[in-house]
């Protein structure tokens, strides 16, 4: 086994684990189809900006997972138009929107999509 595929092993192992540091997700097809996964997810609603230190509105929202969790589910590959469930630390679901092609890293085997909110999860006045 060569070294990048000890360190998909190892990624699958540590990210994938949600007994670890893994978010559980699930990634939904158009169609309804839906893949569980388990990997990195961050939804920061305060973003600094870096060249003055202030904060300003805004909101990224991304998750990574390993991609032999899905491969092994599916051949099928994320796309705008997909939804991710995750549950928010109260245990409340949230639905949100794939807004930009994923991005791979085929050395290590980590895919990262951007995600955008669910209407519902916005407030109104």
């Amino acid at each position: 086994m060569g070294i990048r595929e000890q360190a998909q092993g190892d990624l699958v192992n540590i990210l994938g684990n949600p007994d670890g540091p893994g978010t559980p997700f699930i990634i939904v097809t158009p169609e309804g189809g839906e893949f569980p996964v388990c990997g990195t997810f961050g939804d920061i609603s305060l973003l600094i900006d870096p060249s003055t230190g202030a904060a300003i509105q805004g909101r990224t929202i991304n998750a990574a997972y390993p991609m032999a969790l899905l491969k092994a589910k599916t051949e099928r590959i994320p796309e705008k138009k997909w939804k991710v469930k995750v549950k928010d630390l109260s245990g409340a679901e949230r639905t949100l929107f794939i807004v930009d092609p994923p991005d791979h890293d085929y050395t290590i085997g980590l895919t990262r999509i951007k995600l955008g909110a669910n209407l519902s999860d916005k407030k109104t006045t």
